[in-house]
């Protein structure tokens, strides 16, 4: 599973005039190792999501990982739960 965070590490990157940050990279935080059936997560790439969300003011955050083999409806459940948030926010 891959994030997408601002900047690698505190201090690396460019900061906009506002003062955020503006460069953006993808941070893989689950990894699956195959041979041995397991998950992992990168604890050092969750951190630096954790502290971007922090300088953000983010409280909560909700993360959907969805697994499974070939053509077994992955991205059709993903579309579907972004379809309802789309929905559900524009509601006002």
């Amino acid at each position: 599973m891959m994030a997408e965070a601002s900047a690698s590490k505190a201090g690396d990157g460019a900061s906009g005039t506002d003062g955020k940050m503006t460069d953006h990279q993808a941070l893989q935080i689950v990894s699956v190792d195959l041979e041995s059936n397991e998950v992992t997560v990168n604890m050092e790439n969750l951190k630096i999501i954790e502290d971007n969300l922090a300088q953000m003011g983010v409280e909560k955050v909700s993360v959907v990982s969805v697994m499974g083999a070939y053509r077994t409806g992955k991205s059709f459940l993903l579309d579907l739960f972004l379809r309802y948030l789309e929905h559900d926010g524009s509601k006002g």
